[in-house]
């Protein structure tokens, strides 16, 4: 009987510690999503496809995906990708700190766009030689292909509590060489050409301000959404998940969470079976 009891005992010490961990966060994600102008769109999304639900969804619930199921996204900047106007902001609070995202300006290429160019030349063409402070193709994008890179359609925030990372979804095309200037297509290294061409990846440019600073995020690097928007059958296809660091969130003490159903009920067969061996 001894033997019985001690091991019902390990088992309930068991049960109850799962139960404790199991309830415990791991990560924080955006709320209060406010947008600060009407020129944005909301994007829901089913299994296979995101939609239009500008007016009938909410940005909080738009912005609960991650890296494994983006779903869908806000668009800042929804009235044309290939003409600048005013800036547009996402506003909310993650961990209780304060955090802004906004489309871009033509002034803000002015502060990121040679360091975004060259990158992007040297990982994917075969010009030799780029520098930041020294890129004369810089000239040949336009304001209308900057503009194309410069409403991001944002999936998600979520925050790394026991890091403090901050990580973003950029909802965008998987393959993205079409959006380059044509004579970009003849640099392209040998590999990102031809029928079994590796995709181009760009991601949109995202601007945000969090704890006193401003900054700037894209990406080259997309996984596959699983996702395409219901209109035109390509975008949101890939997702570039952008990052940086935050604030570490204050640790908040254990709660003990209530036990499952199941367990509660397992819980009082085995005790009913301990008082009927009593018994006998």
């Amino acid at each position: 009987m001894a033997k019985f009891t001690k091991s019902f005992f390990l088992a309930t010490s068991a049960l109850g510690l799962a139960s404790l961990f199991a309830g415990s966060a791991q990560a924080g994600s955006i709320t209060g999503a406010t947008l600060g102008s009407s020129d944005y769109k909301l994007y829901c999304a089913n299994a296979t496809n995101t939609y239009d639900c500008t007016g009938s969804g909410s940005a909080d619930s738009v912005l609960a995906g991650d890296a494994t199921s983006p779903g869908g996204n806000v668009e800042l900047r929804a009235a044309s990708d290939s003409t600048f106007g005013a800036a547009v902001t996402l506003a909310g609070t993650l961990n209780g700190e304060a955090i802004t995202f906004s489309s871009l300006t033509k002034s803000d290429w002015d502060v990121f766009g040679k360091k975004w160019l060259t990158q992007l030349m040297l990982k994917y063409t075969t010009i030799s030689g780029i520098t930041e402070t020294n890129n004369s193709y810089y000239a040949l994008f336009s304001d209308a292909h900057k503009a194309r890179f410069s409403d991001p359609n944002i999936s998600y925030v979520n925050q790394d509590n026991a890091t403090g990372e901050v990580s973003i979804g950029l909802a965008g095309h998987y393959s993205a060489a079409s959006l380059l200037p044509s004579l970009f297509q003849n640099f392209l290294r040998a590999e990102y050409k031809g029928a079994n061409a590796k995709p181009v990846q760009i991601s949109e440019i995202v601007k945000y301000t969090y704890d006193g600073v401003t900054d700037y995020l894209w990406s080259f690097e997309a996984t596959n959404s699983g996702l395409v928007e219901a209109g035109d059958g390509v975008s949101h296809s890939g997702n570039y998940e952008v990052a940086f660091q935050g604030k570490v969130p204050p640790k908040l003490p254990p709660t003990e969470s209530v036990p499952e159903p199941a367990s509660v009920l397992g819980l009082m067969a085995v005790g009913s079976l301990i008082a009927s061996r009593k018994r006998k």
